[in-house]
């Protein structure tokens, strides 16, 4: 039987192995940070040549996490060749969101897999001279966010962040497909608000356990004057982006959510490698040379 490896467990193997993604998820759970758990499926397990023995294996694997009825999945990648100091890998690859039951999941899980033959993968892994790729898969807790985005640590200046947001789920953050809320302040002292910037959003993106996969529904007339980024969320991000530095060492761009009990979830982390990571961040004009 293949083995695989819940979030905890990853960071105990070779980052050369398994991905950048996991290992630092797990790294920032053993460290006492809030991660989302999930299972990490090897990539001996996904390229079983016999369909059959991959698909009872998956099953094997999978089943646990698929009895769950109160829990959502997104399941993505985890390769060797994306979130590291060279290259981030960012949209190179298939997810699936707010995936529940055993035979979605593992439908999801050989979704994601396909994507280790496109031509995008491929002409990705001759750019940058990879060899052998290896994809390995992740499954994870979706969280049930209030609000949620992106943030750049040590940008546009040492001890500052700059971080973007919408409610509820932050898929359309990342995709740039609408205008966020941005906000730029302190990491240290009293997280001073250095700049802040209402953006636009017209629907609120969340997981809904009773109803098929995620839905989306309109902004309340409070909801769309609200700030994502108030003076006391402010606050307790940056204590959050501070500990992320406080633990990886380096400049990192992370995914973050904070649920309904007000706790800032750890999705994902990768060093910074870009100069122009979000394009929303250059209505500061604050220059490229900041970033």
């Amino acid at each position: 039987m293949a083995q695989a490896f819940y979030l905890i467990e990853a960071s105990e193997q070779p980052i050369d192995l398994y991905g950048g993604k996991v290992w630092r998820l797990g790294y920032g759970m053993k460290q006492g940070m809030a991660v989302p758990d999930g299972l990490l499926i090897p990539h001996e397990v996904m390229s079983e040549e016999d369909a059959a023995a991959r698909a009872s294996i998956l099953e094997e694997l999978i089943q646990p996490l698929g009895s769950k009825d109160q829990v959502r999945y997104a399941v993505r990648s985890s390769s060797t060749f994306e979130d590291n100091l060279y290259m981030s890998g960012a949209g190179i690859f298939s997810s699936e969101l707010g995936i529940q039951g055993t035979e979605a999941l593992i439908s999801s899980v050989l979704k994601c897999w396909e994507a280790v033959h496109s031509p995008l993968v491929l002409k990705y892994a001759e750019r940058f001279q990879i060899a052998k790729l290896r994809l390995n898969i992740f499954i994870q807790e979706m969280v049930d966010a209030k609000r949620s985005g992106v943030l750049i640590i040590n940008r546009p200046e040492q001890e500052m962040f700059i971080a973007e947001g919408v409610l509820g789920l932050g898929l359309d953050v990342v995709s740039g497909e609408v205008t966020p809320d941005l906000v730029v302040a302190e990491l240290i002292g009293t997280a001073r608000c250095l700049h802040r910037r209402k953006g636009k959003q017209n629907l609120i993106k969340q997981v809904v356990l009773d109803q098929e996969g995620l839905t989306a529904r309109p902004l309340s007339a409070a909801e769309a004057e609200a700030l994502v980024f108030d003076d006391e969320f402010v606050q307790r991000l940056a204590r959050f982006a501070a500990s992320v530095l406080d633990k990886f060492g380096i400049e990192q761009e992370v995914e973050w959510a904070e649920d309904n009990q007000g706790t800032i979830w750890l999705i994902q982390t990768r060093p910074l490698t870009s100069k122009n990571t979000y394009k929303n961040i250059a209505s500061l004009g604050l220059g490229e040379s900041a970033f």
